[in-house]
């Protein structure tokens, strides 16, 4: 996920804002609107498949 905090960062702090809701509606417009949701879907579905090789492998080395 720290793939995606970087690029949602520098978009976020591009523009100065003074107020704790404007700031919060300009962070859900850039993730809703500007961020490749589709990239974050893929995301999802490669991590929760990793926990889950992870879990029936007891903790122990999976082949990631």
């Amino acid at each position: 996920m720290e793939s995606l905090a970087y690029p949602v960062k520098k978009k976020f702090h591009s523009k100065r804002v003074e107020e704790e809701d404007t700031a919060l509606e300009r962070f859900i417009d850039i993730w809703e609107n500007q961020v490749d949701q589709e990239k974050i879907a893929e995301m999802y579905s490669w991590y929760t498949k990793r926990l889950h090789e992870c879990i029936r492998a007891d903790g122990q080395i999976t082949r990631y």
